[in-house]
């Protein structure tokens, strides 16, 4: 956000553009149930120079929605050091200089035996330089941001490796990969593709890893021809993901890893259509999560993984063998995350960078 002030320049008056924006240190909190305080560092920032001894409202909101406010200075450092019991602990903390910007971080408490599994994997993960991520995925990670498996993930690579990972979420929901390939084009193109801007820029990342996270839209099918061919089918995708691996290669970089599609609660997402096509016969429906079509669709990308010397990340067979699959996803669609599902994921992720480390 921006306001105005005032500055002497070779005795005149000139109208100075100066940036307000407040940084959270972490940006989503992950806290094992059996500590007994959590912490949160936000910075003010003007210019991206520390606002000292500068007034910032912090807001706890819990889940009944109930809230308190805090008026706290910032120090000389700049900094806001903001502590809360455990016992009392807020689902999330805001913090806020009215009219110029402000921070949410969210706050997950989770069992100890969950946070000794995954800080056991952050722990392999020594970044001797930073690590920068690029996520290019559908609903799945555009939705629930600010607490999603993106922000999760971060939480944990940077748990040992404080403020050496950061991450880019260009995420659209409802996206395919021709879509994806389709704004891709339109970086530099004049044919603008749906949330166009959500690419802005993109072209001048430096990620050193790219993931790539489609399916659920692109193995979708449609009453239109009796739910019996995906959106996208397997000989499309194989084209279009050969197209974007060549262009990400040649004008982004980074280390791109193919990811398999999630599972689905299919039982519920064709229980869903079916209901649906009951109450109006003569609109259009599609049914999520086919896993016909979902598995054929991992199958190009092992194909193409193989064939071209990418990772391939399979969160999809671990998911289906869950016994509690059904807790991942939602109890509305079938498809897309809980908390508990999001949880899931950045740790089939964590993982796989813990693994990479020589």
């Amino acid at each position: 956000m921006k306001f105005l002030i005032f500055s002497i320049l070779a005795s005149v008056f000139v109208v100075v553009s100066a940036e307000v924006k407040i940084i959270a240190q972490p940006r989503h909190l992950i806290i094992s149930e059996q500590e007994k305080n959590g912490e949160i560092v936000f910075s003010p920032l003007i210019n991206g120079r520390p606002m000292r001894k500068t007034r910032v409202n912090v807001y706890e909101i819990r889940k009944d929605e109930s809230s308190r406010m805090h008026y706290v200075l910032s120090g000389n450092d700049g900094k806001v050091v903001f502590k809360f019991e455990i016992k009392e602990s807020p689902q999330v903390v805001i913090a806020a200089i009215p009219g110029e910007d402000a921070a949410a971080v969210y706050v997950e408490l989770i069992s100890p035996e969950e946070w000794k599994r995954n800080s056991s994997e952050a722990a392999k993960i020594k970044l001797n330089k930073n690590l920068r991520i690029l996520f290019l995925s559908d609903s799945l990670s555009d939705f629930n941001r600010g607490y999603n498996f993106s922000e999760k993930l971060n939480f944990w690579v940077n748990l040992y490796n404080p403020g050496k990972s950061s991450f880019r979420n260009a995420s659209v929901a409802g996206d395919f990969i021709t879509r994806v390939w389709q704004r891709m084009e339109g970086i530099e193109g004049t044919r603008k593709e749906y949330r166009q801007e959500m690419y802005d820029a993109l072209f001048d990342e430096k990620p050193d890893l790219v993931f790539i996270l489609l399916g659920q839209n692109d193995s979708r099918t449609s009453s239109k021809d009796g739910h019996v061919s995906p959106l996208v089918t397997p000989e499309l995708q194989e084209k279009t993901y050969r197209d974007l691996i060549k262009l990400i290669q040649n004008k982004i970089g980074g280390k791109i890893v193919l990811v398999s599609s999630t599972s689905s609660n299919y039982d519920l997402t064709k229980d869903n259509v079916e209901r649906a096509t009951k109450k109006r016969p003569d609109a259009v429906h599609v049914i999520f999560g086919p896993p016909k079509h979902m598995e054929a669709f991992n199958d190009v990308l092992i194909k193409l993984s193989k064939e071209l010397g990418l990772d391939y990340l399979d969160i999809y067979q671990p998911m289906k063998a869950r016994k509690d699959k059904a807790s991942l996803l939602s109890d509305v669609d079938g498809v897309h995350l809980t908390e508990k599902g999001h949880s899931f994921i950045a740790f089939e992720f964590l993982k796989y960078i813990a693994s990479q480390q020589k």
